[in-house]
């Protein structure tokens, strides 16, 4: 029925001819200024059925919302090019529970970056903390106060 609704038909009209603009923008502020004319150029408001409500209940939602919704759009439509669109996660999920079911493992997540190697091996960094450590050897005043200000003052 909702899909149907005057207002959605209108609203996926929208959604479709500005689609080439939105895919040829080359700047998130594009993107935002895309979804900027959409939500103006809608007539009437954006209601959606409450979640903690057991009845029929429609509530009119934020403008943020719709932000959200009409950026949402465009991914979905453009799923293709976007990892983030309902259908590139669905595709990638129906993907994961394939292989399982077929014995194959999906391939282990990319190792998280070792952030102490990372900052050990960096000359600048270290050069930083061999300056503190011999300001904190040579300064007296050991209060929190100073060792933050030799901090402020390393960094």
């Amino acid at each position: 029925v909702w899909w149907n609704h005057a207002g959605n038909i209108r609203y996926r009209s929208l959604i479709e001819k500005a689609k080439p603009y939105y895919e040829r923008a080359a700047s998130k502020a594009e993107k935002t200024a895309i979804v900027t004319q959409v939500a103006e150029s809608v007539l009437g408001k954006f209601i959606k059925k409450k979640a903690s409500s057991k009845s029929d209940r429609w509530v009119e939602v934020t403008d943020q919302f719709i932000r959200e919704k009409i950026g949402q759009s465009f991914r979905d439509s453009l799923h293709d090019q976007y990892r983030s669109s309902s259908k590139s996660k669905l595709k990638r999920k129906r993907t994961i529970l394939d292989s399982s079911r077929n014995g194959i493992t999906a391939p282990p997540p990319p190792p998280k970056p070792d952030f102490e190697q990372i900052v050990s091996s960096n000359q600048s960094i270290q050069r930083c903390f061999r300056e503190l450590g011999n300001e904190l050897r040579n300064h007296e005043d050991c209060s929190d106060d100073a060792m933050l200000q030799q901090f402020m003052t390393t960094n």
